[in-house]
């Protein structure tokens, strides 16, 4: 976390940094004056981010603590989005596009391992293929904001870790606080419904590097999404006919 602060802070007028479940507010944030360290009253988990009134700024931009960000991020990711136009865009790094085509079958010779196992393993073994409920995140083609991407591109849904977003679009924390782990599942539906555009933006390979660690949203939620999430998703995707598409 204190890695993307210092990387971050001198680029913005005010950053602020939520401190989802501190007790206290860590020493070495108060040695940077633009710093605005706030702890929830609530485990926010991801939709942390929406928890500062941030209704008097011009440009939002949202990060998380899991990707190392130049120090150029700020003034290059600004002049790329106001590049798109001067109202209506969400603008990204990390963009989805859900996809119509239903999910390659699995291969034969993993279902003949898997079923060898289930056999092996319970006496009373169903020998049918197991089919797992197909999840529209499945189906999805990902702008990861670490590879390079020549053109902006609109997409269906924004990576909230490296989003941008003008103040008066930004949604209030009561309209994302119950998205908690599906957050960005949530402000694609908040954008499709007022009509903003989202927007992946071009960068080089690189410009943008992940930080890894263990334990991630997507393999512990995204993978196994419940029906509420998924017919969340279903309320903005496949709706509109130039994701996928340059702008």
């Amino acid at each position: 976390m204190l890695q993307v602060v210092r990387s971050i802070a001198p680029q913005v007028d005010r950053m602020n940094v939520v401190l989802n479940e501190y007790e206290d507010i860590p020493e070495d944030l108060a040695t940077i004056p633009n710093v605005l360290p706030i702890i929830p009253d609530e485990d926010t988990k991801d939709v942390g981010k929406f928890y500062p009134d941030v209704s008097d700024a011009q440009y939002v931009l949202l990060v998380d603590d899991d990707i190392v960000f130049p120090d150029t991020y700020v003034r290059e990711t600004i002049a790329r989005f106001q590049a798109l136009g001067s109202k209506g865009f969400i603008g990204c790094y990390h963009g989805s596009v859900y996809l119509k085509e239903p999910p390659q079958p699995r291969p034969v010779k993993r279902f003949l391992r898997a079923l060898k196992r289930s056999v092996s393993g319970a006496g009373n073994a169903d020998a049918t293929c197991p089919s797992a409920r197909a999840h529209p995140a499945d189906q999805r083609k990902v702008f990861t904001f670490s590879r390079r991407l020549d053109a902006a591109t609109i997409v269906d849904q924004a990576g909230t870790g490296v989003t941008i977003l003008q103040g008066s679009d930004m949604p209030e924390y009561a309209v994302m606080q119950d998205s908690q782990n599906f957050v960005d599942v949530r402000l694609a539906r908040f954008a499709f419904e007022r009509g903003l555009v989202t927007v992946c933006l071009p960068r080089a390979k690189g410009w943008l590097k992940p930080i890894r660690y263990e334990e991630t949203i997507y393999h512990g939620f995204t993978q196994t999404n419940p029906k509420h999430v998924d017919d969340e998703i279903l309320t903005f995707a496949y709706k509109n006919n130039r994701v996928g598409q340059p702008l």
